[in-house]
């Protein structure tokens, strides 16, 4: 507890502590590119080095080794309590491994390379009599080989003080660096929530926008995760390495397909050379970060990555500029991620843009996830009127398809609906005529939801208040036909009418649907155009007898329109064959087969006596 509070307490001195400990402005900082350990002397004379203007190392070239050396001299107070340690900081942001010698003297440092490099707290050996003297410090770096590297520079400063205070610093650094993370961390983490919803809501509604949608702002927060576990002083190189390339290689397919569902892409050249760009920026840094021993493999890797990254980012760049310039309700968005996608691009050419490429990443993120989200919320209250109008429309349609057929003398009916959503374009009825007949009507409304339920229903109430009228198919065609020419909104519906008298005879007249099918045979009867086409259309009848035992089977295109997973129809053939079976067997088949559209089956049999009705 007392060293807790310590901890605290020190977090709020660590600048004060950081002004007074480290190495005076007016020192110099000297550094010289290439690596010889007799540069660690104490004694050499470095006059001839140059010095880092305001303290800023320059970063190293890519044509030489990797090796840079820095000195610098710090006065340590005679007063000073021992036992005395160092700590070095402003290392810079870019992978690499480091030792540090203090009067000649190894002191410690990161022998193997590490993403982000942390200087821990070295103790210095009381032999080396600091009290009261100028430190000689010198920093041997070494950069991990990259063929196109960010051209930013570090300032190594050095503190040497009392060991117990320089760890208490040191906690209370990495606590400030944690508490200030803390709000980046949980807006990113409400985002990834924000994305497991819009994952929900496309399981609710199908809508693919959605998906990658959800799945992009959790790609957001899985980075962040990657990150922290790259830099953290306790992972290895491979660890590191491992975890940036495993984001990557899920993040960035993830990106494109976001912006190619987001934007409506459809152009597979696209879609290709932009997924092509990224497996080659993530093999080449592979190659570059594993094989650290290899100067081929490090040229080879950086060059993969190096036009990956700007394939990759340049495509995405493009898509994003073309959706502003087209002025359509995603510029916002693509603005956010065009200055993702820029900045990406700066940094790929070594373009050092310190901690605006963090922060212009994070804002980007942000705004880009605002507008998600206030796109979800839209989407989520769309789908629920559709919900409504659909569960509207469902009711209409249980009103006016009927589940079971009234018993007619002398024939026996079976009835199947299956419709491929929940509201269907499709519908029946079997009536009783005027004439001590019945009516039988069947039909297909193009279309689904609520239009086709309500024309449904204008279809339905308009054939039974006909029936009362006539009995002739051919004119209560032609009623419904005036009826639909000013309805139709562009679309049009298939009909059948069927009268049946009690003796067997039957008069059909067809407005462009299916035939129907007697004893498997399809009958040859005229066809005139779907309603609501042309106001001139007429209906001709065609009458025949049927006898006992006959088999008439009535059904919609939904039959012989089943496809299978390999893109084959049903077609005429096998529908013609299955046409004697009953209804149920039928529209069993069809569906197993692959429904794609609404499938109603109806079948009757004439028995010259009255026999009952079923219904399935």
């Amino acid at each position: 507890m007392p060293k807790l509070a310590l901890v605290l307490f020190c977090t709020l001195l660590v600048p004060v502590y950081a002004q007074t400990r480290t190495v005076p402005t007016e020192t110099p900082v000297r550094y010289h590119f290439g690596d010889d350990e007799h540069w660690a002397d104490p004694h050499l004379d470095d006059s001839q080095w140059p010095i880092a203007k305001d303290g800023r190392v320059p970063a190293r070239s890519r044509d030489r080794d990797g090796f840079v050396w820095v000195r610098l001299r710090v006065p340590v107070e005679k007063d000073a309590q021992a036992p005395l340690a160092t700590q070095l900081s402003g290392l810079g942001g870019q992978p690499m491994a480091w030792q540090a010698y203090v009067n000649g003297v190894s002191v410690g440092g990161q022998v193997s390379p590490v993403m982000v490099p942390h200087s821990p707290v070295m103790n210095l050996p009381q032999a080396l009599g600091l009290p009261g003297s100028t430190a000689v410090i010198a920093i041997r770096e070494w950069y991990v080989p990259w063929s196109f590297m960010i051209q930013d520079a570090n300032s190594p400063s050095v503190t040497i003080g009392n060991t117990a205070l320089l760890e208490v610093t040191d906690e209370a650094v990495e606590l400030r660096t944690i508490v200030q993370s803390v709000p980046v961390f949980a807006i990113q983490a409400l985002l990834a929530v924000v994305g497991v919803l819009m994952l929900v809501l496309w399981r609710r509604t199908g809508n693919l926008e959605s998906l990658w949608s959800g799945l992009y702002l959790i790609a957001a927060f899985n980075s962040l995760i990657a990150y922290l576990i790259a830099t953290s002083p306790h992972a290895s190189w491979r660890t590191s390495v491992s975890a940036i390339t495993l984001v990557h290689a899920v993040n960035m397919p993830v990106a494109v397909e976001f912006i190619r569902a987001r934007f409506q892409l459809s152009s597979r050249v696209f879609r290709w050379i932009v997924h092509i760009g990224w497996p080659l920026a993530l093999g080449g840094e592979a190659l570059s970060w594993l094989v650290l021993g290899s100067p081929i493999a490090v040229r080879i890797g950086g060059f993969a990555w190096f036009w990956g990254m700007m394939i990759f980012n340049g495509i995405l760049l493009l898509a994003c500029l073309r959706e502003i310039y087209r002025g359509r309700g995603n510029r916002s968005v693509a603005a956010g991620l065009s200055l993702i996608y820029l900045v990406a691009i700066l940094s790929t050419n070594g373009i050092a843009l310190g901690g605006f490429f963090k922060t212009s990443q994070f804002l980007s993120v942000v705004a880009v996830g605002a507008m998600l989200i206030k796109r979800a919320w839209d989407s989520w209250m769309e789908s629920n009127r559709l919900r409504g109008e659909v569960a509207a429309a469902r009711e209409v349609q249980d009103v006016l398809v009927p589940t079971d057929v009234p018993a007619i003398p002398g024939f026996q009916f079976e009835s199947v609906y299956k419709p491929a959503g929940e509201v269907g374009g499709d519908f029946f009825q079997v009536m009783p005529a005027g004439d001590g007949g019945t009516l039988v009507v069947i039909g297909d409304v193009s279309g689904k939801g609520m239009p086709a339920a309500m024309t449904v229903s204008l279809l339905v109430g308009t054939v039974r208040t006909l029936a009362h009228y006539t009995q002739s198919p051919g004119e209560i065609l032609a009623a419904m036909n005036q009826r639909m020419l000013a309805r139709s909104r562009g679309g049009f519906t298939t009909c059948q009418v069927i009268h049946l008298s009690p003796d067997g005879s039957l008069t059909a007249a067809n407005a462009g649907h299916l035939a129907p099918y007697l004893n498997g045979r399809e009958l040859e009867i005229e066809n005139g155009l779907p309603l609501g086409l042309a106001s001139c259309a007429a209906y001709a009848e065609s009458i025949l007898l049927l006898e006992p035992g006959d088999q008439l089977t009535l059904l919609t295109d939904g039959v012989v329109e089943a496809r299978s997973n390999g893109g084959e129809l049903l077609g005429f053939e096998r529908t013609r064959a299955l046409s004697i079976q009953p209804a149920e067997r039928v529209a069993e088949a069809a569906q197993t087969f692959g429904q794609e559209d609404d499938i109603t089956v109806l079948t009757l049999k004439f028995a010259g006596a009255a026999v009952g009705v079923q219904s399935a």
